[in-house]
């Protein structure tokens, strides 16, 4: 098995059981576009504006919308993750148009997702500042290579403790060292998987982006679209992680 092998399976594992993960997602997609419209919308002017000196603060009631919007936003993609996660994993089919809340599940994807967020972050600036002491302006061209390769690093080390994202959908206890050791085995084929990803996403976006720029922005069939190319990468995303808790947690085979 190789990174390949698990990136197709989580391809396959959306586009071959699209019915179900439209049921699953199709409607609070919806309301996750609706949310990101009302409440980022305006940023980019607003910033615009600022920048240009059109505006000399920021709009009253803008930062409540976007941190309202943000928390919902958050929700919304972990309620989708925690159900989504649920049907492969448990063959848990949504019985309505919106599929059930686990509301302690979701709370629980949302506390290790943070989790996850603070220690990407803390050890990016940390590696920075070491590599920069070390490094020094002798080879500043190495400089701006260094995000790259952090952010390959840091999606490598992502993937190889997901489990503990799917386990919280379960339910299950699961910490970084039980991931660390489960997905150990798979380590070359998960590096491979994680660029597989990266690539992925740059690639769907390098293709949508002249056919969305040839729309009126903020327009409802750029809106639209934009939104549907959002959803094939978040899918896909999650996908892999699920592929690689069935693969590495419950020693499941990839058809």
């Amino acid at each position: 098995m190789n990174g390949l092998h698990i990136f197709i399976h989580s391809v396959r594992q959306v586009f071959g059981n699209l019915k179900d993960a439209l049921r699953v997602s199709a409607v609070l997609w919806l309301l996750y576009i609706v949310d990101y419209v009302w409440a980022f919308s305006d940023m980019f002017d607003v910033a615009m504006m600022l920048e240009t000196g059109q505006m000399t603060e920021i709009p009253e009631g803008l930062i409540t919308r976007f941190l309202v919007g943000s928390v919902i936003a958050f929700l919304i993609a972990f309620w989708i993750a925690v159900s989504w996660h649920r049907f492969v994993l448990l063959d848990e089919k949504p019985k309505r148009l919106v599929p059930a809340l686990h509301l302690n599940l979701v709370l629980s994807y949302l506390k290790r997702s943070l989790g996850l967020a603070v220690i990407g972050i803390l050890g990016a600036v940390v590696a920075m500042i070491v590599i920069g002491l070390s490094i020094g302006m002798l080879f500043a061209p190495v400089m701006y290579i260094t995000p790259f390769v952090l952010l390959i690093a840091l999606s490598y080390l992502f993937y190889r403790v997901s489990p503990i994202l799917p386990a919280a959908a379960l339910g299950e206890p699961f910490t970084l060292s039980d991931a660390m050791g489960v997905t150990k085995p798979y380590a070359a084929a998960i590096f491979q998987a994680s660029l597989l990803v990266f690539v992925f996403g740059y690639l769907v976006n390098a293709v949508s982006a002249p056919v969305l720029s040839v729309f009126a922005d903020g327009s409802l069939v750029q809106v639209t679209l934009s939104g549907a190319v959002s959803w094939i990468t978040f899918m896909v995303s999650i996908s892999v992680l699920t592929t690689i808790y069935g693969v590495a947690v419950e020693e499941r085979s990839l058809v």
